[in-house]
């Protein structure tokens, strides 16, 4: 009877010591990317502790298209210099605007495939700093995009370690969840347009930015890492989403100023 866990283990086994033997890497540091997400989670709770406390405060919420839905809450430090924090989830019809861009750039098949299945749901953590001039903004912003989805484990064997699996047998061996970290910076300008209600407005937007940084990581069912799997995935989408890793967008955002403090 063929055993699926043995079969993918002892492929692990002879990927790792190919990989010691000739190709020497690091393993990918999954506990610090766990800790790199509750870290950015406390920054924006940081955040927005401060400004509940400020003097100058907007809510927003609308969509950076074709990215994310996005909400977001802004301090004024004066009239023209403000940070604003945002938050944003990836979800249909923006993924697949996303797969289809990358298409449209040339990307391999099989990876943007694979690109396509671990790109299902994602949050964004956007810190931005701007500057204003009357209605009109400037600013630039970090951001830490994670994206996560499934994948048949035999199709990442195939693509990423080039271990063809009997189609009789790709169903034992099940789904890993891919999660990947990206680090984008880019730059935004925007224009306020006031509504007749004076504590609302319609802001729009257009921003660009790159990936400077990923890291991919896979698991299976669960929960346990599957390390050589995470190297290969790693070092292929890295190289993918550093050839497309260009996030242009057009927002649209409604925001609601609280009152001054006096």
């Amino acid at each position: 009877m063929f055993n699926s866990a043995l079969y993918i283990r002892r492929h692990e086994q002879e990927q790792e010591m190919f990989l010691q033997k000739n190709h020497p890497m690091t393993p990918i540091p999954i506990r610090f990317l766990n800790r790199e997400g509750r870290f950015s989670a406390l920054i924006a709770l940081l955040f927005f502790c401060q400004a509940a406390s400020a003097q100058h405060v907007e809510v927003s919420g609308g969509a950076h298209v074709p990215l994310y839905y996005a909400a977001g809450l802004e301090y004024y430090f004066t009239d023209k210099v403000s940070l604003n924090g945002q938050g944003g989830l990836l979800t249909s019809p923006f993924n697949d605007m996303l797969i289809a861009f990358a298409k449209s750039q040339g990307a391999d098949e099989a990876v943007l495939r694979f690109v396509d299945e671990s790109y299902r749901v994602g949050w964004n953590l956007q810190p931005t700093l701007q500057y204003h001039v009357k209605r009109n903004y400037a600013g630039i912003f970090y951001s830490h995009l994670k994206v996560s989805g499934e994948v048949e484990a035999a199709q990442a064997l195939a693509l990423f370690a080039g271990y063809s699996i009997p189609f009789t047998l790709r169903a034992s061996l099940g789904r890993s969840t891919v999660d990947s970290n990206l680090h984008n910076a880019g730059l935004v300008v925007g224009r306020v347009f006031p509504l007749k209600n004076p504590a609302l407005s319609l802001k729009t937007e257009a921003s660009f930015a790159r990936t400077f940084g990923s890291q991919t990581y896979l698991r299976r069912p669960n929960g346990q890492e599957v390390p050589v799997l995470s190297q290969y995935a790693d070092n292929e989408l890295r190289q993918y989403y550093r050839d497309y890793g260009y996030l242009p967008s057009l927002n649209l955002i409604f925001a609601y100023r609280f009152p001054a403090k006096d």
